[in-house]
């Protein structure tokens, strides 16, 4: 069932019905889910209480009513059912859902196979759309949809064709959202090749498709957020000397190869120039991000605690109506998670949500003594997600990383529990 989860966030992300309650197809699924386990609720519910999720989601649930209190466009039935679906039940309820399943079979071999489906599924609509540079199959689906990044009357699949660098969307709205799950689910398989789940030809083609992805999507962001995460995996799981030394000689490798190869050199200046203040590259820079949290702060000045309310970026400076409607252009895209919570949800909602994502790390590096492999899979993917997430906000990374994470927990568990039995 993860596995079907998880595969949706790959290849159904666009598919969504014009009308009608619930109208994405990933929440469709999900709630296929919950109708299908809804006689073992309660059984679930007393499974989770022994576990830290329990404390995950008492945070969730008293943010939520925080911002439910303090934000005028949450005052309607129908506005509360759609935040609390798209906060909650769709969103960070999504790692409980994972861990009970995983929990229940602990056979993570069916996940593993459809997410190498599943990337190279993604991969194929990636070389098209790399290849003709256009997504005919993601106009399609997505005709119709309007806010944010998509104007009225624009067309997604061929929105990155005349801009300052192309990008490869494969199956997603946004480029940032595919460069995104290719790096998770390279983790993934790092994680199941280093446990010798995985043979090096499946392994191998993965990181072939996960590399096209990360590469070809054209954003910097996804270039960190796969060096650094990778880095960290590898030294939750090798040893130090050994991890320096490869580093060090694929640095020296890539230092040398860098005048020789165009493309290289390329790549390397594209991802330094984020530090440029008057960058040629199109894009953000530290300098915008420096500019918008200033305008961040003075749109708090009289409500740091609680901020504007949920949706205030969206409804009351028009970023919901396209990018042209925007009614202060230093918020152009309002980069990094951190900038959107403290605008929208305070300093309070802020801290909340840094406790949140603190405790998941903290129990994964508490417990690397059991098993360095799951540990070092639950650190990178929060760490991957942390540095996403602050660098150009959540987009769609949320759902993934938590299926992934809920996964991650599960195993640790049943490894904890390996051991305590064993004593």
């Amino acid at each position: 069932k993860v596995g079907l989860l998880f595969l949706g966030t790959m290849i159904f992300t666009p598919v969504y019905l014009p009308w009608g309650p619930i109208r994405y197809a990933n929440d469709i699924l999900l709630v296929s889910f919950l109708l299908s386990e809804l006689r073992n609720i309660h059984f679930y519910i007393r499974n989770l209480r022994s576990t830290f999720l329990w404390k995950l989601m008492g945070i969730v649930i008293v943010l939520s009513v925080i911002t439910l209190l303090n934000s005028p466009h949450l005052r309607s039935i129908g506005e509360i059912r759609v935040f609390l679906q798209s906060e909650l039940l769709f969103k960070y309820f999504t790692i409980c859902y994972s861990f009970i399943i995983c929990r229940e079979t602990l056979d993570i071999s069916k996940l593993l196979k459809i997410s190498s489906i599943g990337i190279l599924v993604l991969t194929l609509f990636g070389v098209y759309n790399f290849i003709y540079t256009s997504s005919d199959v993601l106009s399609i689906l997505m005709e119709g949809m309007t806010g944010g990044v998509v104007a009225e009357g624009e067309d997604i699949g061929e929105k990155f064709v005349d801009s300052d660098r192309y990008r490869v969307q494969a199956l997603f709205a946004n480029p940032f959202d595919y460069g995104y799950i290719c790096v998770l689910t390279f983790l993934f398989h790092l994680y199941a090749f280093t446990c010798k789940m995985e043979t090096k030809k499946v392994f191998v083609l993965v990181t072939l498709c996960c590399s096209f992805g990360i590469l070809l999507c054209g954003c910097r962001t996804i270039l960190f957020v796969f060096v650094i995460s990778f880095i960290v995996y590898c030294l939750m799981v090798f040893r130090i000397k050994k991890f320096i030394g490869v580093l060090m000689i694929g640095v020296v490798i890539t230092l040398l190869s860098i005048p020789y190869v165009p493309a290289l050199e390329e790549k390397v200046n594209y991802m330094f120039s984020v530090f440029e203040k008057n960058s040629e590259v199109g894009g953000s820079s530290l300098d915008m991000r420096s500019i918008q949290y200033a305008a961040v702060l003075s749109h708090v000045a009289d409500k740091p605690v609680f901020g504007c309310g949920y949706n205030y970026f969206n409804i009351d400076l028009g970023w919901a109506e396209g990018k042209k409607y925007l009614k202060d252009e230093r918020l152009y895209g309002l980069e990094g998670v951190h900038l959107s919570y403290i605008l929208e949800r305070g300093l309070l909602g802020f801290a909340l949500y840094l406790l949140f994502n603190i405790l998941i790390l903290t129990y994964f590096w508490k417990l690397r003594h059991i098993n360095k492999y799951v540990s070092g899979l639950g650190i990178s993917i929060l760490v991957a997600y942390l540095s996403f997430s602050f660098m150009t906000g959540e987009l769609r990374s949320v759902y993934p990383t938590l299926l992934l994470s809920g996964m991650a927990i599960a195993l640790m568990e049943f490894k904890k529990n390996q051991l305590s039995v064993s004593k």
